[in-house]
């Protein structure tokens, strides 16, 4: 059903406390944005503990080893202590309830609704403890018309654009090779969670933070997204060259930054400006 919570790394005691110490995070998310936010906020000093799977997280199974241990659970299972709960049983939800209450931030990715079927849902964990912030990360969000399709990083990256605008001009949309939308939904989440417990000091409420994979990759492509228009989406990878340029002020700006005329040309010769 569990067992105890692993004691955290000996080098976390010798570390000076980061702008978040006192808070404690519980992170039952998984694969890998949850984890990743998670794993940000451990970095400003919260206390993380690790709601894992009795099989064990997934990412444990994930990609590449090294000693022994897949690099991406390393990557995000960083600043953790882990206890395992199998949150299908009334044993599990009741132990989780009792973590809950001692937190201040919760970080699930559950398909929405899930959580509501075990009894924790979000009325029920802040029932006495009014100040939690809950932090529920999907592929879509809490509510819409997509709101219960399963969504992962790369689903993101393909529905936002991203993966069109990637490549060469002449080639097909070109995935990133590491989990982007993932990373970039989980810094969303981390910094929406420090807001909320910003705004939990000036009111005393926490609330729930509704962060999707697609809509926080989407945020950052603004300007491509602006400048789309129907003359480029019927040339294939047009829009891929059609990003800001720094024009006839292309060689003082770099300058400012320390590359030469000569590099300047080269990069013009290369095709790169």
């Amino acid at each position: 059903m569990h067992s105890p919570i692993r004691p955290a790394d000996a080098d976390a005691a010798h570390r000076p406390p980061g702008p978040l110490a006192g808070i404690r995070v519980i992170d039952t998310a998984t694969l890998f944005a949850g984890p990743f936010a998670a794993a940000v906020l451990g970095d400003l000093g919260a206390e993380v503990i690790k709601i894992e799977h009795p099989r064990g997280d997934s990412s444990r199974r994930y990609g590449a080893v090294r000693d022994g241990t897949p690099v991406w659970w390393k990557v995000v299972g960083r600043n953790k202590r882990s206890v395992t709960l199998d949150l299908h049983t009334p044993e599990g939800q009741d132990i989780f309830r009792r973590l809950s209450a001692d937190a201040d931030v919760v970080v699930e990715n559950f398909r929405p609704g899930t959580l509501e079927q075990w009894g924790l849902g979000y009325e029920e964990l802040s029932e006495g403890h009014p100040g939690l912030v809950l932090v529920r990360m999907t592929g879509f969000g809490q509510s819409g018309p997509y709101a219960s399709r399963p969504g992962f990083g790369t689903i993101g990256e393909a529905m936002s654009g991203l993966a069109h605008l990637t490549g060469a001009p002449d080639g097909p949309p070109t995935l990133p090779s590491f989990p982007l939308a993932d990373a970039v939904a989980g810094l969303s989440a981390a910094f929406a969670a420090t807001a909320a417990l910003r705004a939990r000091d000036a009111t005393g409420q926490g609330q729930v933070v509704d962060v999707s994979i697609v809509e926080s990759i989407l945020s950052l492509l603004g300007g491509p997204l602006a400048a789309f228009d129907f003359r480029l989406s019927r040339t294939p990878g047009a829009i891929r060259s059609a990003g800001p340029g720094l024009g006839e002020h292309t060689g003082e700006v770099l300058a400012e930054i320390g590359i030469t005329a000569h590099e300047v040309r080269q990069l013009r010769e290369r095709g790169v400006l």
